[in-house]
């Protein structure tokens, strides 16, 4: 498993090293390219856009305007834009419909001055917008719609602190693009229908990347040597397109990094992929239906999984060569084989609290484990798992070659923090409208009162 994902990914990183540096283009080879696909990319763009106008009229109330290119902070008056130029007071590009046979829709650099993007529409050759080494924190990008026939829809270069909200960049090779960008926010993007990556990090570390959707892309959402960032309530499914690969979300020399509320389901391989990527945290995602793993740790060790979901994978939860995890109150259930699997060099691993139902039906364990020191019991309060095949005495045996057991199996209903949210959700359903009506019912007895 492993040869086979460091192939995959070193072979995806040289063609996204091919793709990402427009400095190596001559401009010889850029003129013959555009001259040769002229005719292909009218055919093939225009009735994709004038499909897409068709369902969107809001386009044609933008302005059509010619391609953007903003090499000084001088450029941002010479095209008229709004604003000073201030974090308060910044310049405005608004409410354009460009569409060009051009390379670039928007491109601008070596600006200092804080500028917005916003509510325009972009279809050109290569690329939608790039921004490449601009001033800390100056870039905003908003509610632009940058799509069909792309090679990057959005991409930012050497530009840290940039925002970038509400975009829509699908149905090119590459959705948005984050490359030596560090500390930025990516929020309510949409990256569907794209032949690479719907969101794809390199060098950005502290990355924050809250309710984007990555659907139907090759890999939904894919970080590269970006620790320390924060991925939460982000939907990636149905990712296929390359049968190599098609990850949910993938950390990849991404250490330290928190992944929360996110769901993944329903990708050609794994719904999350962690390589090293150690101390990251898993708490409440969503990884089902998927062809392999739920989710798969390898070389990411000191990591905690708690409270999520891996339902009709391959395997819910997979440790390949990472140690010292923590895996609690974790949901596994009706997964083709097993609920956890530790693999060989997966050492000194915990696994408690966790609910197992119906995995592995055509085995003889829910588990296994081929580690060493691996404990499938909180060893403090001696209380292990909740197997739905236990017989309700004596310990659980897994499988693996170490003939590890659950000493302590937890009998009763399971004990997960979802089943306590859900006990405490039904009690607040019953009690608040108790008090309301006790509260309303105070109200009218001091209004007759009163009268």
């Amino acid at each position: 498993m492993g040869i086979l994902n460091i192939t995959v990914i070193e072979v995806k990183k040289m063609k996204k090293i091919a793709l990402i540096s427009k400095r190596t283009i001559v401009g010889i080879i850029i003129s013959t390219l555009i001259l040769f696909s002229l005719s292909w990319n009218t055919t093939i763009i225009k009735s994709s856009i004038n499909d897409y106008r068709t369902k969107n009229p809001s386009i044609l109330a933008l302005t059509p305007h010619a391609a953007i290119e903003i090499i000084s902070d001088d450029n941002f008056t010479d095209y008229g834009f709004l604003g000073s130029g201030t974090e308060t007071d910044p310049f405005i590009i608004e409410g354009y419909n460009i569409t060009t046979t051009d390379g670039t829709g928007i491109f601008i650099t070596d600006t200092t001055k804080y500028f917005v993007i916003r509510n325009c529409y972009i279809s050109a050759v290569f690329n939608g917008i790039i921004i490449y080494k601009v001033a800390n924190g100056t870039v905003s990008i908003i509610d632009n719609n940058c799509s069909f026939g792309n090679n990057w829809g959005i991409l930012l270069e050497e530009s840290s602190n940039a925002t970038l909200t509400s975009n829509t960049c699908s149905n090119n090779d590459y959705g948005i693009g984050l490359q030596y960008s560090p500390n930025s926010t990516l929020a309510d993007n949409i990256c569907n229908n794209n032949l690479e990556n719907g969101i794809d990090l390199y060098e950005s570390s502290g990355a924050t990347l809250t309710d984007n959707t990555c659907n139907n892309n090759n890999d939904g959402i894919w970080l590269w040597y970006s620790s320390g960032s924060t991925l939460t309530s982000n939907t990636c499914n149905n990712n296929e397109y390359d049968t190599e690969s098609a990850f949910g979300i993938v950390l990849w020399w991404s250490s330290g990094s928190t992944l929360t509320n996110n769901t993944c389901s329903n990708n050609y391989s794994d719904g999350m992929f962690l390589q090293f990527s150690s101390g990251s945290t898993l708490t409440n995602n969503t990884c089902s239906n998927n062809n392999n793993e739920g989710i798969l740790l390898e070389e990411s060790s000191g990591s905690t999984l708690t409270n999520n979901t891996c339902s009709n994978n391959d395997i819910g939860i997979d440790l390949s060569s990472s140690s010292s995890c923590l895996l609690t109150y974790n949901l596994l259930q009706e997964n083709d084989r097993h609920g956890i699997y530790i693999g060989s060099a997966s050492d000194s691993n915990t696994i408690h609290h966790n609910t197992f139902v119906d995995n592995n039906l055509e085995g003889t364990s829910q588990g296994n484990d081929d580690g060493e020191g691996n404990i499938w019991y909180d060893s403090n309060t001696n209380e292990g798992n909740w197997w739905s095949d236990w017989s309700g005495t004596g310990s659980y045996s897994l499988d693996g070659i170490t003939e590890s057991k659950d000493l302590y199996p937890l009998d009763g209903e399971p004990t997960t923090d979802e089943s306590i949210f859900n006990f405490t959700l039904t009690l607040l359903m019953i009690v608040v409208p108790l008090l309301i009506t006790r509260k309303i019912t105070r109200k009218r007895t001091r209004n007759r009162i009163t009268q």
